[in-house]
């Protein structure tokens, strides 16, 4: 009799590990800063900046919303912008608070880690949260001759608006007039008034220093208007 022998056979298989290529990151649009803090009148500019996340694109298709009540658009500026051919010139809207980029990159596209497509200047009008943030139908569309969409991670950007502060009164002098000239008169006259306007009844605290940053003593207070 014969005998069989079986014999098994294993496969090993070895899987290395498992690398994310810069595609797979994704594409991602943001503002910079994302954050920060402004009073009322004043003015900031952000930057809107695409990391391609390894893929060439030549497309933008922007839309930005803003809270019009809290900002107002002074310039979107599209100098500096990577874009070079713009389909739809920035143009923006203080009544229904939209920003909206639309341009494109000829000859093979840009692939960029931190790529700028615009700086908005704002102006605060309100004190307040103002929340900037892409619209949904923002678009980025990849390098390949025919115009696939990339799939965009969208970001936003939240600023904290204070009040501004009264502004102080205006410091003269008629004894001594320009401040940076030099005056063999010793007797100094100083007086003030709140931005050239004289309120009857209004009370100061003042002091004489060499300290520009130096705050008066509050506690004793005067209805004069001038000081020497």
């Amino acid at each position: 009799m014969k005998k069989l022998s079986v014999g098994i056979l294993v496969v090993i298989v070895f899987l290395g590990p498992t690398f994310l290529t810069h595609a797979e990151e994704g594409t991602k649009v943001f503002f910079t800063p994302s954050t920060g803090a402004f009073l009322t009148d004043s003015t900031f500019s952000v930057s809107i900046v695409i990391n391609t996340g390894g893929v060439p694109i030549n497309v933008v298709d922007l839309k930005i919303l803003f809270p019009a009540d809290k900002l107002q658009v002074v310039n979107p500026s599209s100098g500096n912008s990577f874009v070079s051919l713009w389909l739809q010139q920035p143009s923006y809207s203080n009544t229904s608070g939209t920003i909206t980029f639309t341009g494109g990159v000829p000859e093979g596209g840009i692939n960029t880690s931190n790529g700028l497509v615009s700086t908005i200047v704002f102006r605060v009008k309100q004190p307040g949260s103002a929340t900037l943030k892409f619209d949904d139908s923002s678009s980025i569309l990849k390098a390949d001759g025919s115009g696939t969409k990339v799939p965009i991670t969208l970001g936003r950007a939240v600023y904290t608006l204070g009040q501004k502060p009264p502004d102080g009164p205006q410091v003269f002098s008629v004894t001594h007039p320009d401040q940076s000239a030099w005056y063999q008169n010793n007797n100094v006259i100083i007086g003030w008034e709140p931005q050239g306007v004289n309120i009857s009844g209004a009370e100061y605290a003042y002091s004489l220093s060499h300290s520009p940053t130096e705050i008066p003593d509050a506690t004793h207070l005067t209805t004069e208007t001038t000081a020497n």
